[in-house]
């Protein structure tokens, strides 16, 4: 300013949305002197760059001083459609480098940033104010039909007090499967086979989570637990105190049907047929969290920027494990 720099000038605004500054009391008051709606030579506002940034701050910010989300681009881009595009792309490395956005870190800044561009009426439709009505669908339909073929196969394949070979249960059964999600150091420690109580804790797990889903509640690992434990359904709790002194977690489980659900929604296999629900997805309302499957993930599973390590990430690899190399010693008794 001292050497003559205008504060009426709105390129102030552009660095600052595109280097994440904070914005300070001082700043605020510069700022507010200029253009927030001024363009440069593509279209784009200081939001749009925000936006791009997934720069919460400054996007609360601009919009309390007049910015306008709706404008649009050059390319005909809203700052809306600029944060998902940038989220997408994001989305797209991390998943060509084998990586999981599963830090609170990574994905808050996204869901914040998007709470503040969307439409008030759009944002109420939100389930917990994250959980979109067409994920939350997509989540119920992932739960019947995993849930249908594990009560099926669960009843057809394993006997009471014998246990059944993990090739049996990967190989043959596509409900029971879904173990593929339970990783393999728990595998290793029921290299005999798995007995029924292991299955029927599986099971009992999926319900609750359907249970959950029904109420219209996002299924989080506190809520499917409180459903077992102390929801109004009658669970052999012994059983499912023997799948969790086997390695059995609620996380698994639920890891498993977000990754089922993304991979039906985002890729069109792996789970139940998309197509037969289309018309009823399509029909309820279109949010930027439809297919925010790292935004779900670290809300359900409870992740936060400290144990995030410690979480699954299914689904693992099973057909190199040895069944007779591990024992754990520990079966007799099991039922």
């Amino acid at each position: 300013v001292r050497r003559g720099a205008s504060i009426h000038s709105s390129r102030a605004l552009f660095i600052l949305a595109a280097n994440n500054v904070e914005v300070s009391p001082t700043l605020e008051a510069l700022i507010g002197l200029g253009n927030v709606n001024e363009a440069d030579e593509t279209g784009c506002r200081p939001l749009h760059i925000a936006a791009t940034r997934v720069n919460a701050t400054m996007i609360r910010f601009l919009l309390s001083a007049g910015a306008d989300k709706s404008v649009r681009n050059d390319k005909g881009e809203t700052p809306m459609d600029c944060l998902e595009s940038h989220m997408q792309d994001i989305a797209d490395f991390s998943e060509t480098m084998g990586l999981k956005m599963a830090r609170a870190m990574d994905v808050d800044p996204f869901w914040e940033s998007a709470m503040a561009l969307m439409p008030a009426n759009l944002s109420s439709t939100l389930i917990d104010g994250w959980l979109s009505p067409r994920m939350m669908y997509a989540l119920q339909c992932t739960a019947e039909t995993e849930l249908m073929m594990i009560e099926e196969e669960t009843a057809r394949i394993f006997t009471k007090y014998q246990p059944t070979s993990l090739s049996d249960c990967c190989s043959f059964y596509p409900g029971f499967r879904r173990i593929e999600y339970i990783p393999t150091e728990v595998l290793q420690r029921n290299s005999q086979g798995f007995y029924k109580s292991f299955a029927d804790g599986w099971e009992i797990v999926w319900k609750a989570i359907l249970v959950t889903l029904q109420r219209n509640q996002a299924p989080t690992i506190s809520r499917v637990r409180q459903v077992i434990c102390c929801g109004d359904y009658m669970y052999d709790l012994r059983k499912f105190s023997h799948f969790v002194d086997k390695g059995g977690k609620i996380d698994f489980a639920i890891d498993g049907l977000l990754q089922i659900t993304k991979n039906v929604v985002i890729d069109g296999d792996d789970g139940w047929e998309y197509w037969m629900e289309e018309e009823k997805i399509e029909a309820l309302p279109v949010t930027p969290f439809d297919k925010a499957f790292d935004l779900a993930r670290v809300k359900c599973l409870e992740i936060t920027n400290q144990n995030f390590v410690t979480q699954p990430g299914g689904p693992y690899n099973h057909n190199n494990f040895d069944e007779d190399a591990y024992h754990d010693g520990d079966d007799e008794g099991d039922y």
